[in-house]
């Protein structure tokens, strides 16, 4: 695995994690859950590839 790779994975691991996106679904709702889903999976794998990128 590449350090890239595991910073990603580091990053996007506690937020995704299956209570995580329960609590979220109830307190924000499900349009919100999915944004903010959608948005760590996304700022996670970016900030991946430019760690990858500069070390």
């Amino acid at each position: 695995m590449s350090s890239g790779s595991a910073i990603a994975f580091l990053l996007a691991g506690p937020a995704l994690s299956l209570l995580s996106m329960i609590l979220i679904n109830r307190i924000m709702g499900l349009k919100r859950a999915v944004t903010y889903i959608i948005l760590v999976v996304i700022f996670s794998s970016l900030a991946g590839t430019i760690y990858e990128l500069i070390f």
